[in-house]
C-alpha cells in the first residue's frame, strides 16, 4: 500500500521496491490516492487473487 501511496519515497528508501522496479520499464508514479482508496484496489486485487488459483 505504501508504494501506491508514495511510490517516490518508497523507491528511495525500500530496498524490496528498489528490487521490483529493476524488473520494470517505468517507475510507478503517484496517483494521488487517499489511503482508503488504495486499500479499496488493494483489497480488490485479493479477491480477484483468490479467484484465479
Amino acid at each position: 500500500m505504501n508504494i501506491m501511496l508514495d511510490p517516490a519515497t518508497m523507491l528511495d528508501k525500500d530496498p524490496d521496491a528498489r528490487a521490483l522496479r529493476k524488473g520494470c520499464a517505468s517507475p510507478m508514479i503517484s496517483l494521488g490516492l487517499q489511503q482508503e482508496e488504495a486499500r479499496t484496489i488493494l483489497e480488490y486485487l485479493r479477491e480477484r487473487n483468490s479467484v484465479t488459483k
